[in-house]
C-alpha cells in the first residue's frame, strides 16, 4: 500500500511523503470512526486525478502554493463529507449510474497513463496537449486548455502566495 500510496501522490502533483501521510491517516481514521469493516481507506487513483485536474490551473504542480491547495482542496472535501453524512445524503449516489462511473474510472485510468508513460520514457507527455500537466516530472508542462480555433494553448495564469506561513489560504493572483 505504500509504495501506490507514493506513487499516487507524484500523480497528484505533490510530493511522495504526503502519500505517506495519507496511506496512514485514512485508515487509523477509518478505525476510529469506520462503520463497514470492509471498505478500503487511503488513496485512491480517481482522487489523485481530481486533484491532478482541479488544481493544475492555478499552480505548478510540486510548488509550495500547490501543495497549499491540495492541502485545503483535501480538507474541504473532507468536511463536505461530514456534513453530507451528517445529513444524511448518501442516496444520492444511488442516482449515479453503473456505466457513468465505469466510464469515469476507465477515463482516470487512460488519464494516469498518460501523465506517466511519456515522462518515463524520456518525452514529453501526449497528455499535455489536453492542458493536463506533466505530473511525473517536478514542474513539468503546466499550460492552459487549448480552445478550438485557436493556434495554441492559452497559458496559465501566474498565481503567487504573499503571505506568512499560516493556515492553508487560497493564493492572491498576481499578473
Amino acid at each position: 500500500m505504500l509504495p501506490k500510496a507514493m506513487a499516487y501522490a507524484v500523480v497528484a502533483g505533490v510530493p511522495p511523503v504526503y502519500g505517506l501521510y495519507a496511506s496512514c491517516a485514512a485508515p487509523a481514521l477509518a478505525v476510529a470512526f469506520g462503520s463497514n469493516r470492509l471498505l478500503f481507506t487511503g488513496p485512491v487513483g480517481v482522487m489523485t486525478v481530481l486533484v491532478l485536474g482541479s488544481l493544475h490551473h492555478f499552480a505548478h504542480a510540486f510548488s509550495p502554493a500547490y501543495i497549499e491547495l491540495a492541502a485545503s482542496l483535501t480538507l474541504m472535501v473532507g468536511v463536505l463529507t461530514l456534513l453530507f453524512a451528517a445529513a444524511r445524503l448518501g442516496f444520492l449516489v444511488r442516482a449515479i449510474s453503473a456505466p457513468v462511473t465505469e466510464g469515469f474510472i476507465a477515463a482516470a485510468a487512460l488519464l494516469i497513463i498518460g501523465t506517466q508513460v511519456g515522462p518515463r520514457v524520456g518525452r514529453a507527455a501526449a497528455i499535455r496537449a489536453f492542458g493536463y500537466p506533466s505530473a511525473g516530472v517536478p514542474g513539468g508542462g503546466s499550460r492552459g486548455v487549448g480552445r478550438p480555433g485557436r493556434s495554441r494553448p492559452r497559458p496559465l495564469r501566474r498565481v503567487h502566495c504573499h503571505r506568512a506561513p499560516g493556515p492553508a489560504a487560497l493564493p492572491a493572483d498576481t499578473r
